[in-house]
């Protein structure tokens, strides 16, 4: 005897005969019809600002060590070695720690809670660096008030002269104020990436995660092409 497949979308009948609207589940997770648009847009919306930050970050931030003349290995080191070593340790320990998490915001939003004002931060941070960085160069100087102090009190010792020789340097100023930030920014974002993928397959319904997958990569592009276009020209 053939077992009857489940319907992804089952409708119930009212006494009156009528049809209900169309419920859809995901775990315990009940959703109607406007339930998934208004979940679909906040996901998608999501999808978009991490788009886009794929699409700007990494350029940017290669626009600006190239601006400073930063070392090739430099370059490298803090562009693709660390993200990749951050997400090889990062990346599988905060996934298993969003898995086995309980709580009563669930298993990933805590996570993102804690991970999304720290990318902030550190993505406000790369785009003061500049003038942070040309702030405490001039912090160096011996002609300014606080740099007579500096010069006074730590010239006097190896380390500190080494620390003022550092500080009159404008690179090894911008570099220092660039790699912080920026570790901040691929620590969270790394984090938030792990976090975010458990979070799209525990609230859509498994009947839908094809096509959903299909609008987050129609959205990546449409992103790609508006960085493109207004952007970088």
């Amino acid at each position: 005897m053939p077992i009857p497949s489940e319907s992804p979308s089952p409708v119930v009948k009212t006494d009156s005969g009528d049809p209900s609207p169309k419920v859809w589940t995901a775990g315990t997770l009940t959703y109607t019809s406007a339930g998934l648009v208004a979940l679909f847009t906040l996901l998608l919306w999501g999808d978009f600002a991490w788009a886009m930050r794929e699409r700007s970050v990494g350029q940017m931030a290669s626009w600006y060590l190239k601006s400073i003349e930063v070392p090739n290995w430099l370059f490298g080191l803090l562009l693709t070695s660390f993200p990749a070593l951050v997400s090889f340790i990062l990346g599988p320990i905060i996934s298993m720690k969003s898995d086995r998490h309980r709580g009563p915001r669930g298993r990933r939003i805590p996570f993102l809670l804690m991970t999304t004002p720290i990318a902030a931060g550190g993505m406000i941070g790369l785009a003061w660096t500049p003038v942070l960085a040309s702030w405490l160069h001039g912090l160096g100087d011996p002609a300014s008030p606080l740099g007579s102090w500096l010069h006074a009190h730590l010239g006097t010792t190896a380390a500190g002269a080494r620390a003022l020789g550092w500080l009159e340097n404008p690179t090894i100023v911008a570099v220092v104020c660039f790699a912080v930030f920026w570790a901040a920014f691929e620590f969270a974002t790394i984090a938030g990436q792990a976090v975010f993928g458990g979070l799209i397959n525990d609230v859509v319904p498994r009947p839908l995660l094809g096509r959903f997958y299909g609008l987050f990569r129609a959205v990546s592009l449409i992103d790609g092409m508006i960085f493109g276009f207004l952007i970088m020209g």
